[in-house]
């Protein structure tokens, strides 16, 4: 590949993953995961009531589990610790079974 078409689309790339927020990114995020990881990425998408149960993507692999957060604005640093604390301590009753707590 030449530098140009390389630079458009680490352009296209970094354009993308700045403008998703929420839902949108996490969309984006399983359909670059699938790609890196074809056959073993597994996205993981809300089950009615239960929800996603803090999972947003599986790789057996590696046995890891992936939890993305993109809000619209990161206006608090302590609302964004918070959740991130929740989906993970929110995901171990669902999940620990299947990732390696590091």
């Amino acid at each position: 590949m030449d530098s140009l078409t390389r630079g458009y689309y680490e352009l296209a790339f970094r354009n993308a993953f700045l403008e998703k927020t929420g839902l949108e990114f996490q969309w984006f995020f399983a359909d670059v995961m699938s790609k890196c990881h074809p056959g073993d990425f597994i996205p993981t998408r809300p089950w009615g009531p239960r929800g996603d149960r803090k999972n947003d993507g599986y790789l057996p692999s590696a046995r890891v589990l992936f939890q993305v957060y993109a809000p619209e604005e990161l206006k608090e640093e302590s609302k964004a610790i918070a959740k991130i604390e929740e989906d993970f301590f929110g995901a171990i009753p669902h999940w620990q079974s299947f990732f390696v707590i590091v």
